[in-house]
């Protein structure tokens, strides 16, 4: 028997590229349509996000480029649960779920191999 929309969990995977062959100007305009159409669904969103300026300890962003998609985090009341540096000194990686308890706590363990991003 399949679970109802109520029981399902949808589970998706994203990579914002910022490669000049693979970004378009209309990127930022679908992550923001893809967070409106999460919206009621019980969800995790989980990827690289590659906006270097989040500051997440104070819900900051220093690039004007990420403020579309964060506005409709924001508008959306979703959960963003990576507070660890992911990439250096920049958290790129990010966690995003419709219910702030379904995940709790993200620790950093270090990077895989030779990977410049860190395991969390």
């Amino acid at each position: 028997m399949s679970p109802s929309a109520s029981e399902s969990l949808l589970i998706s995977v994203c990579y914002r590229s910022t490669s000049g062959s693979l970004y378009t100007q209309d990127t930022e305009k679908e992550l923001s349509d893809l967070i409106d159409e999460l919206s009621g669904k019980h969800f995790l969103l989980m990827g690289d996000f590659n906006y270097p300026g989040i500051d997440n300890s104070v819900h900051q962003m220093c690039l004007r480029v990420a403020d579309c998609f964060f506005e409709s985090v924001e508008g959306a009341y979703i959960k963003q649960h990576v507070q660890c540096k992911t990439r250096q000194d920049a958290i790129l990686d990010l966690v995003f779920t419709d219910e702030e308890d379904m995940i709790d706590y993200v620790e950093s363990l270090g990077p895989l191999a030779s990977s410049d991003h860190n395991l969390y």
